[in-house]
């Protein structure tokens, strides 16, 4: 009796480690696979991806300082990616990082260096204007500088697919 219970413990455990496995392995195909596929086959959103030429007036100094930078969004369904490089103004030469979402025409974008040691983090939200050539809104940062957070305004006009 001892032996057959030892075998029906050791059998539930592996099946339940089985079972496990299978529901972690279904659940990351899901949400990887299948819902960003569903989401991209259902999407009625404006279409942005490509280039973008964007200004971000920063207020964390007296007197206002303008950064010019280039971005390229990707989209996918409604999730955003997009790397922005920093071409004039006090970050000049910096890569950002972004990721975020697109819905109803409002773009919500979090941003990070590409630099991992660099403590800046920010975000920005920006409306879809002009029949879809323009990004305009506004954006909040943490400067390492002052050790506040600052905000921004911000304003990108679309230069054509990357």
């Amino acid at each position: 009796m001892n032996n057959f219970l030892t075998e029906l413990f050791i059998n539930g455990v592996a099946g339940g480690m089985v079972a496990t496995g299978l529901t972690a392995a279904i659940n990351g195909i899901w949400l990887s696979k299948v819902i960003p596929w569903y989401e991209e086959r259902v999407y009625h959103d404006a279409r942005f991806e490509g280039d973008w030429a964007a200004i971000e007036t920063f207020s964390d100094s007296n007197q206002k300082e303008a950064g010019k930078f280039s971005i390229s969004l990707k989209r996918k369904g409604h999730h955003v990616t997009a790397k922005s490089t920093c071409l004039d103004g006090p970050d000049k030469g910096k890569i950002y990082l972004m990721t975020g979402s697109f819905k109803n025409l409002i773009l919500t974008l979090n941003w990070v260096p590409e630099d991992t040691k660099s403590l800046e983090r920010g975000t920005i939200a920006a409306k879809l204007v002009e029949n879809g050539r323009k990004f305009i809104g506004y954006g909040a940062y943490y400067s390492p500088i002052t050790e506040k957070v600052h905000s921004s305004g911000f304003e990108a006009t679309y230069q054509g697919k990357g």
